[in-house]
């Protein structure tokens, strides 16, 4: 067999692949609905291997353009280098495609990406190839597919930067700064006489709290979930699960709810990571929305009652500052003991790191199940009734606790913050929660209006999360009426 024909089979499997590859994006298409977490978790590796072949790729094109120019012969072992490189280069593009089916980012936006890289791992894959057929031949199908294949890489590159940071040429120093003037809003009389500052509300207040804390997951490049809002279309349309929008209806409109939901709660938004909204961008934007949710309409037309126009007045830095939570609870008197010490070591042979101190010297205990969820059993319960007394803070979303825990409540007097989310406790339970409760978390379980009428001597509750429940619109008033400084979510 002549050495040309060796090479045929090898060509063969080469172009099979090829087609492979560049038909994935035709054949696969995002899948519609609640996006697999196993498609979510394999793509989130690809910015960690995509910088592989960008180095090898540096390093090649750096050898070969070395020689070129000193006219030396080339003794390094190129082909080993080359086959790394198209080994590298098809892993990334694989995890790229896997991340594009999570359909977090707008279509428009990611093809080009997306066909830039599949076109590099197709080049890079025949280098190694055409450097064999070439390397006692002419070189310059070899130099030429090299030069041509970090050209692609280049434009990939730029393309998935544009993605992930944006255009770095709107952040260059010689661009000068736009910087909008904050004009003072008068009194809502006055509004009407046409010569103060009247803002569109949707495009001079919300859209800029949007741009700040929503758009980088929920915009015009991602769309976390299925939900999109930088377009009014799109974000009535909603995500893959809940109505994000209901213009005029504040409890309805998922975005807003999920705001005030327990930070660590996987229902929160914005993600614990990431910049949250303050107190007073979520009173703009609910009043936004039982406004209607209108784009076009000004001040003026709104009928924007008194501390709406304060806080649009108000400095942010200072609004928010004034707005941030200050400690009430006065120092524990009582002190870490060995005894205690002791006692929450033991626990903490059945519990893991799921309970932890409150604060280095603190005598107070928290509890979170969130690792333990699926495994959770009445040995839990058993070792937390141990240490119950010293119990602040007790999070047991999305375990299979029912009526069960009452007597673990009964016991925990210094409990301060309670997550029952997505269980399946009864109204009867309720009956359980101790006196000293201030934080409250209900949503998605099947208490009802007559359970939460077994919280009117709760006078420490301050906040209560009912959204998703079986408690109406008329239970939450009556439960407002006898609790009134009570904040119902």
């Amino acid at each position: 067999m002549t050495k040309s024909k060796k090479h045929v089979p090898l060509t063969i499997v080469l172009v099979i692949l090829s087609a492979v590859l560049l038909s994935l994006p035709l054949v696969i298409e995002i899948p519609k609905g609640e996006t697999n977490p196993w498609i979510e978790f394999i793509g989130l590796y690809h910015p960690v291997f995509l910088h592989l072949p960008i180095g090898f790729l540096l390093l090649i094109v750096s050898i070969e353009l070395y020689h070129v120019f000193t006219k030396k012969k080339n003794t390094h072992p190129m082909r080993f280098a080359l086959v790394l490189n198209a080994l590298a280069s098809v892993n990334a593009a694989l995890l790229g495609f896997v991340l594009y089916l999570t359909g977090s980012w707008s279509t428009e936006k990611i093809e080009d990406h997306l066909w830039s890289g599949l076109a590099y791992a197709v080049c890079s894959m025949w280098l190694p190839h055409i450097y064999s057929l070439t390397i006692s031949r002419s070189r310059v199908p070899y130099m030429a597919l090299l030069l041509g294949s970090a050209a692609v890489m280049n434009f990939a590159g730029h393309e998935g930067g544009l993605l992930t940071h944006g255009d770095p040429m709107d952040s260059a120093p010689w661009k000068p700064k736009e910087e909008k003037e904050r004009k003072p809003i008068a009194s809502p009389d006055d509004l009407a006489d046409g010569e103060v500052f009247d803002p569109v509300f949707y495009t001079d207040v919300v859209v800029p709290i949007f741009e700040e804390k929503c758009y980088s997951c929920h915009g015009e490049k991602r769309g976390r979930g299925g939900l999109r809002m930088h377009e009014m279309e799109l974000f009535l349309e909603g995500g893959d699960e809940e109505i994000a929008l209901e213009p005029g209806n504040v409890e309805e409109s998922f975005f807003l709810t999920s705001l005030h939901l327990p930070l660590d709660d996987d229902y929160h938004m914005p993600p614990e990571n990431k910049p949250q909204v303050t107190e007073r961008e979520a009173k703009l934007l609910e009043f936004w929305v039982a406004s209607g949710a209108t784009v076009d309409k000004k001040l003026s037309e709104l009928d924007a009652p008194e501390d709406i126009i304060a806080l649009l007045n108000a400095s942010a830095d200072v609004a928010d500052a004034e707005e941030a939570p200050k400690e009430t609870k006065k120092a524990d008197s009582k002190t870490r003991t060995d005894e205690l010490t002791s006692t929450v070591a033991k626990a903490q042979e059945s519990l893991g790191t799921s309970l932890n101190w409150l604060s280095l010297d603190s005598p107070s205990l928290q509890f979170s199940a969130v690792s333990i969820r699926k495994q959770w059993n009445n040995e839990h319960i058993d070792a937390l009734k141990s240490v119950a007394t010293n119990l602040e803070s007790l999070n047991l979303n999305g375990t299979t606790v029912g009526d069960d825990i009452s007597s673990l409540l009964e016991e925990s007097t210094q409990l301060r913050d309670l997550r029952l989310a997505e269980t399946s406790i009864s109204n009867e339970m309720l009956k359980s929660i101790p006196d000293s409760l201030e934080v409250l978390n209900l949503h998605s379980t099947q208490i009802d209006d007559s359970g939460v009428m077994h919280l009117q001597e709760k006078k420490n509750l301050k906040r209560i999360y009912l959204w998703n429940s079986k408690v109406t619109e008329e239970g939450k008033k009556k439960l407002s009426e006898m609790l009134p400084e009570l904040e119902i979510l």
